[in-house]
């Protein structure tokens, strides 16, 4: 009879991840700085439409096409280098086969990861949510207790054995 395999409680999604870096590092930091590429293009990108939109003709010269391309020239240039620069590294590291090694096998685990993480985000804020109401609830149930403690027969009888006490 075969045994079935059973993952440990502590093989979590977080750690076959970190797991599968510490084993693959070169590979790991490859698709890693890939992934900072996509987002260093997309900022390089908007950062050169929000240039565009400031750059003008300097003061005291024609207001003509030749002077704003003298202008685009001096200001969007270096730009334009540093977005070619992305694209070729995007290029050459998607080629890779530490790239596509990682993107097959560690880009799901790093993806279950952190959905792993998300869901217990969303049931810590759950129980930090419900212990608020067990906590309110506590305090309502608390204050109405205290309210009706003079109405209470135990007390209403013990009050009365004392004012029968002091009376005599």
């Amino acid at each position: 009879m075969k045994i079935p395999f059973v993952k440990p409680k502590w093989q979590t999604p977080q750690w076959e991840a970190q797991n599968w870096a510490a084993l693959n590092p070169e590979a790991a930091r490859v698709w890693k700085n890939v992934q900072a590429l996509h987002a260093m293009r997309e900022e390089v990108a908007a950062d050169a439409v929000r240039k565009l939109g400031i750059v003008g003709v300097t003061m005291g010269q024609a207001d003509s096409i030749t002077n704003q391309i003298t202008e685009l020239r001096s200001k969007m240039v270096p730009i334009g280098a540093e977005i070619s620069a992305v694209e070729v590294l995007l290029r050459a590291a998607a080629a890779s086969p530490q790239f596509k090694k990682a993107e097959s096998e560690w880009a799901p685990m790093v993806a279950a990861a952190k959905a792993a993480d998300e869901c217990e985000e969303k049931l810590r804020l759950d129980r930090q949510v419900a212990e608020g109401a067990l906590s309110q609830a506590r305090a309502e149930a608390e204050k109405r207790a205290t309210a009706n403690v003079d109405r209470d027969p135990l007390v209403i009888a013990a009050n009365k054995k004392l004012e029968a006490l002091t009376a005599a």
